[in-house]
Order: structure tokens, then C-alpha cells, then sequence
């Protein structure tokens, strides 16, 4: 299964979005989570693959090409995230929380268009 973000109007669409996710979960990143136990490394088609489906950018501000969401509307995505590989489910919540939240928090504004504008298109993993 194909998912693109662009098919969706996030947040209006979250439930149908979130379903969506499941089964991009049960289907494209199944197979890439079993290539990355076998050989123990990210394969180069992940990262685009989340950043089509929209999981690099999901709670990173409008501005920067993200959709905003709040920790309670991103959480029921990254738990459907969470039924594959646990590298996957971090890559997600680390993009599109944990580390993004600092530099959107502390970072100038120089250091927000350098790194996490790119990042939200999922062109640059800082």
C-alpha cells in the first residue's frame, strides 16, 4: 500500500489518516522491518517512504510544510508506528518529536530553515 499525506487534510482527516497508517504499517513497513533485522541497518528507501506517507512531519509547525499536530492527536499515529520494527517507531518519534521539538524550541531562525525545513520533507536527517 502506497500512502501519501497528500491525500489526506490533516487534522480533519486523522481517524481515516490514522487507519491509513495501520495498514502502511502492515504492508510497506513490515517488509523494510524485516529487511532491517536481517541485516541490521536502515535501508535507504525508508526515510522517503515516511516522508511520503507524511510520519517525518506531522507535528512540525505549517510554516515549514508540516500539519501541526498536537501530542495528543500525533500519539495514536506513532502507536500505530509501533506495531513494526521499534528503529522504525524511534525514527518517527525522534524526527517528529524529540529532536525536532529543541530546535524548533531553541533553535534562530536561521538554524530552523537550514535544518528543519528540509527535515519536515524528509530531504535532510539531521
Amino acid at each position: 500500500m502506497q500512502l501519501d499525506i497528500k491525500d489526506y487534510k490533516l487534522p480533519r482527516d486523522l481517524e481515516r489518516y490514522r487507519k491509513a497508517v495501520r495498514e502502511f504499517v502492515l504492508t510497506d513497513l513490515e517488509a523494510i522491518s524485516e529487511k532491517m533485522e536481517d541485516t541490521l541497518s536502515t535501508p535507504k528507501e525508508l526515510v522517503p517512504k515516511l516522508a511520503k506517507a507524511g510520519l517525518l512531519s506531522l507535528t512540525f509547525p505549517k510554516r515549514l510544510g508540516g500539519y501541526e499536530l498536537t501530542p495528543t492527536q500525533f500519539f495514536p499515529i506513532l502507536e500505530e508506528v509501533a506495531g513494526t520494527a521499534g528503529a522504525i517507531r524511534l525514527i518517527v518519534h525522534t524526527w517528529d518529536g524529540i529532536y525536532s521539538r529543541q530546535v524548533l524550541e531553541y533553535g534562530s531562525e536561521a538554524q530552523i530553515q537550514k535544518y528543519m525545513a528540509p527535515m519536515a520533507r524528509g530531504e535532510k536527517c539531521v
